[in-house]
């Protein structure tokens, strides 16, 4: 995974270096070259939406298994 990262890495810098600079965009396809009417127009809220839910809901899903396990094993059997 680390080559793939420096080999990406290193082909952006020589992009820039050879002036195919990269425009800035938040969001994906904000900084393409097509027309107005085809470009994919998110605001910021939707695309924070859509960048993180994924990973709030792995981690309120793990932390549920997780007190589900801890439940179990502090099942205190009654006389």
């Amino acid at each position: 995974m680390s080559v793939i990262s420096f080999t990406s890495a290193a082909n952006l810098g020589l992009s820039e270096l050879r002036g195919k600079h990269l425009h800035y965009s938040k969001f994906w396809n904000s900084g393409s070259k097509t027309s107005a009417a085809k470009k994919i127009k998110l605001s910021s809220r939707t695309g924070m939406l859509i960048a993180y839910n994924p990973a709030f809901l792995a981690s309120v899903t793990s932390f549920y298994f997780i007190l589900k396990r801890i439940s179990e094993s502090y099942c205190f059997v009654q006389p």
